[in-house]
């Protein structure tokens, strides 16, 4: 070890790197590490530890870490020669005086000063990375400050011997992608034009063309740029492109659309009329000439519904975006797959329509139908807002007989009150990616299927589904590969409502939704309510609603939740009790905004029993059916796929009682289970037949006459009215 090495571990070990760093930083004892806020960035917890034994710190959010000499250089922004005499000084070190070097002394302080200038590099890509984050700083303007680092310490590379050089080359090539020659030309004094890639351009802009001396024009047109967007996860450039014959106004350039030749032209390739002849270093200095006309930067999102902005709320639509306030905002939406909702459009609710809402909506349906449904609708407009004590996304599942009010629930209710204007999908159509891609695109408005009848659904339609219900109650996140090598990911943000004639039959999947059970008899006399409470009504209530929850501190409605969730009742554990809670959270938000507006709210009081009552019934009590209960619901669904029909295999005789063809109907009901992946418990006709004598519903066995007299069971379909067998009815 050189003398100076020696010097340096003497100065190292005499400054005890906790006494150091805790005059700057409040360190506390953690098992044998001490860790407190890191200096070097904004941080909200503790994540810079300090090893004593190791005699090293490190921070976990920005990356920065080293010795005692690497936080003091970092900190007080000083050279390591500098840093050395500072922490010397400290312990009454005294550096030792220079001496004549021999040859080998010589190499050995070149090698400790390439240590220098290496740890100063990796110091100044690290204080780049943090500002090209905190910045949003685009590759391009990334890529100068690590030229402008390079040059910084340009004279002291000069000084090394090749091998070092070697090193140094190395590295920049590998971290920053700046080629050896940069340094190699500085060396023998033949200045970078830019540095040649960076300050002279080498793409002129001339008329309609980007013009490249010597090889003349590369583009038929020239890119105006109009504002800069920023997203989550990148910059977006909205410009015009203006061609020797026509104006493109509007065009958006994704991120990626400056990476490559062949991205680029990709961006283009909607513009037929445009032609690029250049290379990918020429796409950088276009860039370049646009980002040096300073448009304007505005803040982007890809979701409709809420973000957080400037530390305050904003609902944004594809066109058009509110704070608190009702104040419109330049926020700019940005989405490839959008959701079509437009509830800023609607006109402001009087009293009038208040009250007229206030009269009716409970009437709509059934109380069980009515508050369950209301309750997840209301909590939607915060799901956001709570993710930071649940990311349970429970998906609401309305199901029930032909010509229930499902649809129209779908239509009148839940459509206006959100102001979507995209039709429900057929629940059966869309693959994995599509289920994504749609879900991904809002995170209030929910997104509605329908059509979820089991009996028409294949088994690997029915596998999307269970994955799709799953993804979305836990928000997973799906990547994808595209053709072009781009990956993009989709998060499962969005509320979903799910609608049909079957409601879930995996157990597995009970604990992730929010279940109404529809039915015509709970509609009778309900059809002049729905008249009554019209579109536009509807709209007005979900705009005015939205607005007054911008105004609501988190807190409100974090505490508004937890009573909820403490007052479900104790029978719902787990996920119910979460889900549960979810609609309560929805139905106490709407009664506090009832009073904020001078209302009664009386009348709708009972209406959190009322949900946790419909939880109970539904998903509870529904998963106490016996074996013979789920196979009469089974025989339901497959007189809907045409396989069971009337008069050949069941029929209602003229007392109203069921008779069932079991010889015909069993061997049937065996095939369909396993061609469809029945997730039933599927028993033999002969122990179907001794079980079903004890239920409630059984009256006897009997001879009876269909097109000719069969051996039947006979049952009481009155007693029946806890199953789904509504296909029997019709």
């Amino acid at each position: 070890m050189s003398s100076n090495d020696q010097f340096k571990e003497r100065v190292r070990q005499a400054n005890d790197i906790i006494e150091i760093i805790s005059e700057y930083v409040d360190l506390k004892k953690s098992g044998k590490e001490y860790v407190g806020l890191c200096p070097f960035h904004e941080d909200k917890t503790p994540s810079f530890n300090v090893n004593p034994d190791k005699h090293l710190f490190h921070c976990k959010g920005c990356g920065i870490g080293g010795d005692v000499f690497q936080f003091i250089m970092k900190l007080k922004g000083l050279t390591f020669p500098e840093a050395l005499k500072f922490l010397a000084d400290k312990v009454g070190l005294e550096i030792p005086e220079p001496k004549h070097l021999t040859k080998k002394e010589r190499e050995l302080k070149k090698g400790m000063t390439y240590s220098v200038i290496q740890s100063e590099l990796e110091n100044k890509d690290t204080e780049i990375r943090i500002k090209a984050k905190e910045k949003k700083l685009d590759k391009f303007l990334i890529q100068k400050l690590r030229t402008d680092a390079l040059m910084d310490s340009i004279s002291e590379i000069k000084e090394l011997n090749l091998a070092y050089q070697r090193l140094i080359k190395d590295w920049i090539k590998e971290k920053w992608d700046i080629g050896p020659n940069i340094v190699d030309s500085e060396i023998r004094q033949k200045r970078l034009e830019t540095s040649a890639l960076f300050q002279s351009r080498k793409i002129i802009q001339f008329e309609n063309s980007y013009i490249k001396p010597g090889k003349g024009a590369i583009t038929n047109f020239t890119i105006e740029p109009l504002e800069r967007i920023q997203v989550e996860r990148g910059e977006f450039l909205k410009a015009n492109i203006q061609t020797h014959k026509k104006l493109y106004a509007g065009v958006i350039f994704n991120p990626d659309s400056w990476i490559s030749k062949a991205k680029f032209k990709g961006a283009l390739k909607g513009y037929l009329d445009t032609e690029y002849k250049g290379t990918d270093d020429d796409i950088q200095d276009i860039k370049g000439i646009l980002v040096s006309k300073e448009p304007p930067i505005k803040q982007g999102v890809k979701k409709t519904g809420l973000h957080r902005i400037d530390k305050e709320w904003i609902y944004v639509e594809e066109k058009d975006a509110r704070d608190k306030t009702g104040e419109r905002k330049d926020i700019v939406y940005l989405s490839e797959n959008p959701y079509e909702v437009e509830l800023l459009k609607e006109p402001v609710l009087t009293h009038l329509q208040l009250n007229s809402i206030i009269a009716n909506i409970a009437d709509f349906n059934a109380p069980d139908v009515v508050y369950p449904l209301l309750g997840f609708c209301f909590s939607c407009f915060v799901k956001k807002r709570i993710e930071n004590i649940t990311r349970q996304n429970p998906l609401l599942v309305c199901w029930g007989e032909k010509g229930s009010g499902k649809t129209q629930t779908l239509e009148r209710i839940i459509k206006p009150l959100f102001g979507i204007k995209t039709s429900a999908e057929d629940i059966s159509l869309p693959t994995k990616f599509s289920f994504a891609r749609v879900i991904s695109s809002s995170n209030l408005a929910p997104i509605l299927f329908d059509e979820h009848k089991l009996g028409k659904i294949d088994k690997f339609q029915r596998n999307r589904i269970s994955e799709m219900f799953t993804a979305t109650f836990n928000q997973h996140r799906l990547t994808r590969g595209q053709p072009n090598l781009e990956i993009v990911e989709f998060v499962y943000t969005a509320p979903v409502v799910v609608a049909g004639e079957t409601g879930t039959t995996e157990v597995s999947l009970n604990d992730r939704i929010i279940e109404i059970y529809f039915s015509k008899k709970k509609i009778e006399d309900k059809k002049q309510i729905f008249e009554l409470l019209t579109r536009s009504i509807l709209g007005s209530l979900g705009k005015d609603f939205l607005l007054w929850t911008l105004r609501l501190e988190d807190q409100i409605i974090t505490d508004t939740y937890l009573m909820q969730l403490e007052n479900v009742d104790s029978q719902l554990r787990d996920r119910l009790r979460t889900n549960t809670a979810r609609a309560r959270l929805g139905l106490a938000l709407f009664l506090k905004y009832l009073i904020d507006q001078g209302k009664e709210t009386r009348k709708f009081e009972e209406g959190f029993d009322i949900i946790d009552e419909a939880q109970i019934k539904n998903i509870l009590e529904e998963s106490n059916k016996t074996i013979v209960d789920n196979t009469l619901e089974a025989f339901s669904v497959m007189i809907d796929k045409g396989i069971i029909k009337q008069g050949k295999d069941f029929k209602i005789d003229l007392n109203g009682n069921l008779n069932l063809y079991i010889p015909g109907i069993y061997p049937e009901f065996k095939k369909w289970a396993r061609d469809y992946q029945y997730d039933g418990e599927v028993i033999d006709k002969n122990s179907f037949l001794r079980q079903v004598k004890e239920a409630k519903y059984f009256i006897k066995e009997g001879s009876v006459r269909f097109d000719k007299s069969k051996w039947t069971l006979i049952l009481d379909i009155s007693q029946m009215d806890h199953l789904d067998i509504s296909n029997f009815k019709d």
